[in-house]
């Protein structure tokens, strides 16, 4: 299922643009903008989403302080899940969708890393190949004759670093590494500040300590491409952002 799913669209979109472009770099940067065009769709359900979530809020929270305080029955528990998920369709929310998009992303990274790793480029696995995907005369390995696809490089994994935390910057511009001591009275409060705080600041750094030791250089560009891409679509986004917060104050 991985390979007819992911591995094999990846590889045959991979040869079929070095049929145009010889450098094997670029052929991984159109290729994730090719695959975010594709998720956007995903992207702007989450967006969605979590305007619809803000929503519900109020009345979500009344279904939590209806049954505050109590030793729930089984059928109580089962009246709050009734209700929790008439809230649900009545605003159109979607709760599995919402971690769809990350676990789309996954096999797809999966994939990417396998082409140049078991992929075995630049030689061509005719096996692979779609019957109109035929095999290029030539694949450069050295990304701008510089950086060997099929090998780590700290300088790309420090510019994926990097982007990732401006990419967060500009999608959670409120997150500040002091929000980590703030303590809202509420263990998910917390739980909440410590987890932004962490992703904006810790994955950053975890990124460039895995591209830097283990992965390889077009895992690499594809992160690269990908926060571009991703901090592109906040921009355009920016109208929903601003819905989810206005929600956000009116729900305080």
């Amino acid at each position: 299922m991985f390979d007819t799913f992911f591995y094999n669209p990846i590889y045959n979109l991979v040869i079929l643009l070095s049929n145009y472009i010889v450098d094997a770099g670029i052929v991984v940067i159109i290729t994730t903008i090719i695959i975010k065009f594709l998720l956007f769709p995903f992207y702007k359900k989450q967006i969605h989403n979590q305007i619809a979530m803000k929503k519900a809020k109020p009345e979500l929270d009344n279904v939590k302080e209806k049954y505050k305080n109590k030793n729930l029955s089984k059928e109580e528990k089962q009246a709050i899940a009734m209700e929790t998920m008439g809230l649900y369709k009545k605003y159109g929310i979607r709760p599995f969708s919402m971690i769809l998009l990350l676990i789309l992303q996954i096999p797809i990274l999966f994939a990417l890393y396998w082409v140049f790793y078991k992929g075995g480029l630049p030689e061509i696995d005719s096996e692979v190949l779609y019957s109109f995907v035929s095999e290029p005369k030539e694949i450069v390995m050295n990304f701008l004759g510089l950086f060997p696809l099929k090998e780590s490089s700290i300088f790309l994994a420090a510019l994926a670093g990097i982007t990732q935390f401006l990419h967060f910057s500009i999608s959670m511009p409120d997150v500040k590494f002091s929000d980590i001591k703030k303590k809202g009275g509420k263990m998910s409060e917390d739980f909440a500040n410590s987890m932004q705080v962490n992703l904006k600041f810790g994955l950053p750094i975890f990124i460039f300590f895995i591209l830097a030791t283990a992965l390889n250089s077009a895992v690499a560009l594809y992160w690269i491409t990908s926060n571009v891409f991703m901090t592109t679509q906040e921009y355009f986004m920016r109208n929903k952002k601003a819905e989810i917060k206005e929600l956000d104050k009116n729900n305080k």
